[in-house]
Parts: structure tokens; C-alpha cells; sequence
């Protein structure tokens, strides 16, 4: 079922409403005072330390079809706007051989995909505690990733040692969805099987995408900066909070209840 044949009236109107990022809008801080109800988490770079996994995969095979290392900052263009680019991590004189190159290295990508990312993959420190202290609160939780579902047992990994992956009631992956972030789809949809409204939801994000689906959506946005983006840009995204962690979630956590 896509996204929109799933939707209430509220997150059909906020569907056919949204006209693009700069149409998101900014959310009042005050508008959610005792109001919200769930808190809705990006996984990648905001609960797991998966970066450096990337970058391990990557040079890894990529020497072995016969390509070059790529630099970290290379890597982090390649990621950060959800999927992946390959236009940044290719060499420029690919030339006709690009496509083949592609499927070969995306071959050897999955050879060592599973087993690099359940090896190296942790949560941050304080995102498992974080993740129990929202569920002890009593606030709804869900995921909302920019990763396909035959992936997402890999990367909740670390979640499951940790006796998190239990507390996520919904998860959104991107074969949920025809658009993804940083369309409000993939959010309208988590809140719907949270069976509550977008207004009444959090979302907390490591990159701009996130922010924006999350004003696209009419929700709450949190940056963390332990991702793919600086200060800087989470600003200038007007993120509603920033956070160094998600780990250092728990004084808004009370503050929304109060």
C-alpha cells in the first residue's frame, strides 16, 4: 500500500498541500508544549555510529574491482542526502565503463556489506538509554530511514544487542514509500500507523533532509550534529533544537511534558 492510499484526512491534506521544501514552514516550539505524543527517530548518523562503517565498506571494495580509495569527505557527499551518489565517489574519467563499474562495485559492496556492519556498527553512547527512557515516558517511537528493508536487519543490529530494536513500534523504510526524504511522505506514514497527527510527532535527524521532511510534515525537528552536517547548516535548516547526541535528548524529553 503506498503511502497516500494509507492516509487519514489530516495526512492527506498535509500530502496535498506540500509544495516542496520551502513550503515546509517553520513550527512553533510553543504550538507542541504538552503536546507531543511521539518521538520519531532517522537511524543512520542520529542512533548508530554508522559512518565509519561506510567508509570501511567502501575501501574495501573498491580496491578490489580496481578502484580507488575514497576520501571520508567524498563519502559523506555520497551519503548525505539519503541513498547514495555515486557520482561523487567515482573517478571523473569513468567515461563509458560507468555503468558496469557501478554493478561491479556494488557486487562487491554486498559481498561484505552484512558482516562489516554487524561487526563495526554500535549505537551512540546514551541512544539505547535514550530510546527507554522516550518508552518509559510513555512516548510512541518510531523509525523513519532512508534505507531499503532488506537492509534494516543489518543496521538494527546494533539496536538488537542493545535490547533497543523492541521499543520501535514503527518502521519506515524507504520501499514504504514512493517519496522519500525530504518529501513529508515517509513521516506523514509514521504517524499514521502511530495512529496519531504529524503535528503531535518529533522527528530528531543527523541531516538537512530530515529537518526538512520534518517542517514538510508540520512536525517538531531536532538536529544531531553526529552525522553527516555541521551547526551551521542544521541552522540554517531551522531546526527547532540541536543537539551534540541524541544522547542528550532527555531534558527535552521532559520539557515536552510538562
Amino acid at each position: 500500500m503506498s503511502a497516500r492510499r494509507g492516509m487519514t484526512m489530516h495526512g492527506a491534506q498535509l500530502f496535498e498541500s506540500w509544495k516542496g521544501v520551502e513550503g515546509g514552514g517553520r513550527v512553533e516550539k510553543e504550538r507542541f508544549k504538552g503536546r507531543v505524543e511521539a518521538v520519531s527517530f532517522d537511524l543512520d548518523g542520529t542512533l548508530i555510529d554508522s559512518i565509519g562503517t561506510y567508509i570501511t565498506i567502501v575501501n574495501q571494495a573498491f580496491p578490489a574491482v580496481g578502484l580507488p580509495p575514497v576520501p571520508r569527505e567524498a563519502l559523506l557527499e555520497a551519503i548525505r542526502y539519503g541513498g547514495f551518489d555515486w557520482e561523487k565517489v567515482l573517478p571523473l574519467d569513468i567515461g563509458a565503463q560507468k555503468e558496469a563499474t557501478i554493478e561491479t562495485a556494488r557486487k562487491a559492496i554486498l559481498a561484505i556489506y552484512r558482516e562489516t556492519f554487524r561487526r563495526e556498527t554500535r549505537m551512540f553512547p546514551g541512544a539505547a538509554e535514550i530510546l527507554h527512557e522516550v518508552a518509559r515516558m510513555g512516548y510512541r517511537i518510531g523509525l523513519v530511514t532512508a534505507t531499503q528493508r532488506i537492509f534494516l536487519s543489518d543496521k538494527l543490529h546494533a539496536l538488537r544487542m542493545a535490547g533497543a530494536e523492541r521499543l520501535l513500534e514503527v518502521m519506515i523504510t524507504t520501499d514504504d514509500v514512493e517519496r522519500q526524504k525530504p518529501a513529508p511522505d515517509p513521516l506523514i506514514l509514521c504517524a499514521e500507523r502511530l495512529q496519531i497527527e504529524t503535528s503531535r510527532m518529533v522527528y530528531i535527524g543527523d541531516s538537512r533532509v530530515d529537518i526538512q521532511a520534518g517542517k514538510a510534515a508540520g512536525s517538531l525537528t531536532v538536529g544531531v550534529l553526529s552525522g553527516v552536517e555541521d551547526r551551521d547548516t542544521l541552522v540554517a535548516e531551522e531546526a527547532d533544537h540541536i543537539l551534540e547526541t541524541v544522547g542528550d535528548l532527555l531534558p527535552l524529553l521532559e520539557e515536552w511534558r510538562r
